[in-house]
């Protein structure tokens, strides 16, 4: 594996990183947030895993798909963090050449997906200063940012709520930036969405 990431997942779409291994990983996190698609996001809402061996051919997720392979990723695999009934995030491992997991290294991969939910709910429980919490607050601020842009959208254009979060991730698409730094230009009067 070329990278790896762990993704706390509010609802059933908003991933936000807690741990990646690098920045490509990361910004690949941020592209499902911004297409609104992805396996990270599929291996929360289906609470299964989701492996995509070659994410240049598939036709699952047309814009996440593209913008990955563009980054540099050719193969994800993510599995769903979950304790019994409870599903809360993903893990999701990257490669930078297609092809599937192999099979020994399916095993290691399910334990691992269960310690990332074991240490996440420890660390959770925890609370101490400068761990866990923090991020998950920073990560609920920024999605707060979306969500505040998303209601203006709404008001700007006389559409619904779902029709103006896909403008938002539109305009991010379309200009090569992320769903919260275009969030934070239409919060900030930067920019307005017109009929």
């Amino acid at each position: 594996m070329g990278g790896a990431a762990i993704a706390l997942i509010a609802n059933n779409h908003d991933p936000g990183n807690i741990a990646a291994s690098d920045a490509r990983v990361a910004l690949v996190v941020d592209l499902q947030f911004t297409s609104g698609e992805g396996p990270t996001i599929d291996a929360h809402r289906e609470r299964r895993p989701v492996f995509e061996p070659a994410l240049e051919t598939t036709t699952r997720w047309p814009d996440f798909a593209s913008q990955a392979v563009a980054a540099g990723v050719a193969a994800v695999f993510a599995l769903p963090l979950q304790i019994g009934a409870a599903s809360f995030g993903v893990l999701t491992l990257y490669r930078d050449r297609p092809g599937p997991m192999a099979e020994d290294l399916l095993d290691s991969a399910l334990a691992l997906a269960d310690v990332a939910s074991e240490i996440t709910l420890r660390l959770q429980a925890q609370v101490p200063l400068g761990t866990l919490h923090e991020v998950v607050e920073l990560l609920a601020t920024e999605r707060t940012v979306v969500y505040q842009a998303t209601g203006m959208i709404v008001v700007q254009l006389d559409v619904g709520i779902e029709q103006a979060m896909a403008l938002l991730r539109a305009k991010a698409y379309s200009a090569s930036r992320s769903v919260l730094e275009v969030a934070a230009d239409v919060v900030a009067r930067k920019l307005r969405f017109y009929p």
